[in-house]
């Protein structure tokens, strides 16, 4: 229905499809047990539903507004960014692997496919404390110094627990947060990059729940506290 509105050039019967069934888990396409298979090639059906969704968003956009006003547009799409969704990165704990992170974040923003919404824990809460407080322009010095995050890291005070999993002392992370992350709230960060860092934090005590932290759920709290 999307694709033939589009194709016969309906943009008024195109709106109304895209307002009645775009939806980011349509026939639980989200589901994982869909892709524990294979990843990719095997769900065409997805991706096809996928291309054509985005292909008529852009037609949308492009629409005169005579035929569709400009107010229609923006409530449209406030909609859609939430019944569609959009692409975050999430970053795992990782210890002292920390590094592996920057890599792939560095990949990501080379290709200009770094999401603008990143949420991480332990070592991935501060990788992404440290995309999130820079500008894409500050971003390049830093990750033409990945080989020099690397070493301050290898140079800490690393100890080894239960044998397997590698721990960085805490003078030392307190070391790293000061030395990379600045002094701003989230609110300011999400400012200064657009990016929406979220960062979970695990509960201390046994009633308490988890919480997360953002620029809308703690707007004045300082990332390099969280």
């Amino acid at each position: 229905e999307i694709r033939k509105a589009r194709d016969t050039g309906d943009d008024r019967a195109l709106l109304f499809a895209l307002n009645e069934g775009i939806h980011g888990n349509l026939g639980g396409m989200g589901k994982a047990s869909l892709y524990t298979r294979s990843k990719v090639g095997t769900k065409r059906l997805i991706t096809d539903y996928v291309d054509e969704v985005t292909r008529s968003l852009i037609h949308i956009s492009k629409v005169r507004s005579n035929v569709i006003t400009k107010a229609e547009k923006l409530d449209f799409f406030h909609r859609a960014s939430h019944c569609f969704g959009r692409s975050a990165l999430m970053l795992s704990g990782a210890g002292a692997l920390g590094p592996f992170h920057i890599g792939v974040i560095k990949t990501l923003a080379q290709e200009g496919l770094l999401p603008r919404v990143i949420s991480g824990s332990s070592a991935g809460a501060l990788t992404a404390a440290v995309i999130g407080t820079h500008s894409d322009e500050e971003l390049v010095p830093f990750f033409e110094a990945d080989i020099e995050i690397e070493a301050t890291i290898e140079e800490a005070h690393v100890t080894s627990v239960l044998g397997w999993r590698d721990r960085i002392q805490t003078e030392d992370l307190r070391e790293m947060v000061e030395a990379w992350i600045p002094d701003l709230t989230f609110a300011e960060a999400f400012q200064l990059t657009g990016r929406h860092i979220n960062v979970s934090v695990a509960p201390t005590k046994k009633m308490q729940a988890s919480r997360l932290l953002n620029a809308i759920t703690s707007p004045n709290v300082l990332v390099r506290e969280a």
